[in-house]
């Protein structure tokens, strides 16, 4: 194996190393992205029941709520809004592992992009190189067929 060969050969391992790296990258935001998507859902189901249960609160108090009742209901409230808050902060940690994983993609793609255009450029000078070398052993072998007719 030759030296270009050679290095041609550790290019494209590089190049497939780095294209792993990338689809590595790249299922690690999609979870990521599913992560945050989840929190999402999770923080709307918190609103909507929060709302729907504030409605419920409030019919019940016009038609006549004890105070334990009334305690009670606020004591839930308080809780719900501390679940809201924490599920909004949940949301926006999801949302900044995708910024960041999404970043971190994009790195990974950029030097794959980088590898393959240089293994492709290496390729093709080594191809053009040996065209040039068989171009040349053909050229010898007729000139020393042409010189051979002209002595013989």
């Amino acid at each position: 194996m030759s030296a270009r060969s050679s290095q041609l050969a550790q290019l494209r391992r590089v190049t497939q190393l780095a294209a792993d790296r990338q689809q590595d990258a790249a299922k690690a935001l999609a979870d990521c992205q599913k992560m945050a998507a989840d929190a999402s859902a999770q923080l709307h189901q918190l609103l909507t029941f929060r709302q729907d249960y504030q409605r419920k609160a409030e019919q019940q108090t016009r038609q006549g709520m004890s105070i334990a009742q009334l305690i009670d209901t606020q004591r839930f409230m308080a809780q719900l809004d501390v679940a809201i808050n924490q599920q909004r902060a949940i949301g926006l940690a999801r949302e900044e592992d995708v910024q960041r994983q999404q970043l971190l993609w994009q790195e990974t793609a950029r030097y794959t992009n980088a590898v393959t255009t240089l293994t492709n450029q290496r390729q093709r000078a080594a191809t053009a190189a040996e065209e040039k070398r068989l171009q040349q052993a053909v050229d010898d072998l007729f000139s020393q067929r042409a010189n051979s007719f002209k002595r013989g």
